[in-house]
């Protein structure tokens, strides 16, 4: 298990980091953590390439119901690259 307290590079910490235990689908994100969803979060994401993406998914080990969250656009390799290694 990574110490994700440590970080660094400084790069921006993924919100099931910032805020564990809460889900993507939770109401904390339309009331309280959009903020950081928005301003933070999703600013550093957009700035990822794909591959980029499926890296830091990999780092910050992004759980299915996350990377299914984040982009439903992303390159369908990368998506079903992904898939493969959160559901096995």
């Amino acid at each position: 298990m990574k110490n994700h307290f440590e970080n660094p590079s400084n790069e921006v910490r993924p919100p099931w980091i910032v805020y564990p235990g809460i889900p993507p689908g939770d109401i904390f994100w339309r009331f309280g953590g959009e903020s950081y969803m928005h301003t933070v979060f999703q600013a550093h994401w957009k700035s990822l390439t794909d591959q980029d993406r499926k890296e830091y998914l990999e780092r910050w080990e992004a759980t299915g119901e996350w990377f299914n969250d984040l982009d439903p656009e992303m390159d369908p390799d990368i998506r079903d690259f992904l898939e493969e290694l959160y559901t096995e």
